[in-house]
């Protein structure tokens, strides 16, 4: 495996910048994802890494090496699409050993890699069929063990699982996650779904028009997002302006829409006028006189999710604005429809300058 590395990397169609100025490492044998909305500049940031692309500006470097004119054929590198993209005319044994072929693989280590990866893959009982006649979920199988087999020094996930249900979703990201680990695959995996990047990723690469917003560790990205957009994308914020003072040692007096709070910030703020933010989990249920951080809400809709209930309310002095909370019980709601919640010091996030 090998250090993947983008230095200041540039690519534009006509005015549109699909990727500006971008820099990022990922380590040897790091799983590293980019995540963002649709247009944002995932997809084309992958296809400079495979070579596809050509960056107008900066430097894709792959074990050191400078491979911005090296063809897609010679980067080794391997892809696995979002549509699979395996040959109807092979049948899986053959699909997952074209990659070997083409590298001129002895056939000897052909066999033994396409018997390890059918069974990692539990396609044993499939390895004669054609891909018409496998599932959706068989068939990403296959397009994984055929990018995996060529043991490359870097390897791109092109949102993989979206053509899945959600249950085998969940079961195949968590086969891509061990076997990366198995190998020790330099990965960079793209999607815009925020529960697979949270559960797989080493390192998430948060992309907004063409341009990284934050870099960081799952928990990072989603504990202390560094502004609106990265709060919002990630997971659910509710997100207000406040007027913040320093009372000395960490602690701010926080004043906003729910009322005048005391938060504790290792990260101060950027100025005296902010947005902050907290996540629907942090705040807590309580008695009118049982918690700190008081705030009394009018619910508007609750749905039970199983584990969890969420809570659509709004505060009776803004009607307009609109607050998601989540519960792990399913709440009693009194008649007025009003609960009220307390918020932990630690749960205010300062973001960006208003």
């Amino acid at each position: 495996m090998a250090k993947l590395m983008l230095n200041k990397v540039t690519k534009k169609f006509g005015d549109f910048y699909a990727a500006k100025d971008v820099s990022f490492e990922a380590e040897e044998g790091e799983f590293v994802t980019l995540l963002g909305p649709s247009g944002c500049g995932k997809t084309s940031l992958l296809k400079l890494i495979a070579g596809f692309y050509q960056a107008d500006d900066g430097e894709v470097l792959i074990g050191g090496k400078n491979v911005n004119f090296v063809p897609p054929e010679k980067r080794n590198t391997a892809m696995c699409f979002q549509s699979y993209a395996l040959f109807p005319h092979l049948n899986v044994s053959h699909n997952i050993c074209y990659g070997l072929q083409q590298k001129k693989v002895a056939k000897t280590e052909q066999i033994a890699r396409l018997n390890t990866a059918l069974k990692q893959m539990d396609l044993e009982v499939h390895k004669v069929k054609m891909p018409n006649q496998l599932s959706g979920g068989q068939q990403q199988r296959v397009a994984l063990a055929r990018a995996m087999v060529t043991r490359p020094d870097v390897i791109l996930f092109d949102e993989p699982l979206s053509n899945l249900d959600a249950k085998l979703r969940e079961s195949v990201r968590f086969e891509i996650k061990q076997l990366s680990r198995q190998y020790n695959l330099t990965s960079i995996y793209v999607t815009h779904d925020q529960a697979e990047a949270l559960a797989m990723s080493d390192k998430i690469i948060v992309l907004n028009k063409g341009s990284i917003e934050q870099i960081g560790t799952p928990q990072e990205i989603y504990h202390q997002p560094i502004n609106r957009f990265v709060a919002d994308f990630i997971g659910v914020a509710n997100i207000t302006q406040a007027d913040v003072e320093s009372l000395g040692d960490n602690r701010y007096k926080v004043r906003s829409i729910f009322g005048e709070f005391i938060a504790y910030s290792e990260k101060a703020p950027e100025s005296s006028k902010i947005y902050i933010c907290f996540r629907p989990e942090d705040a807590e249920l309580c008695d009118a006189n049982g918690g700190e951080n008081q705030f009394t809400v009018e619910v508007k809709q609750t749905a039970f999710m199983g584990n969890l209930t969420e809570v659509q309310a709004t505060l009776p002095q803004q009607p307009d604005y609109k607050i998601r909370l989540q519960l792990t019980k399913f709440p009693h709601i009194p008649e007025d429809n009003k609960l009220t919640f307390s918020l932990p010091q630690t749960a205010i996030r300062f973001l960006e300058a208003v």
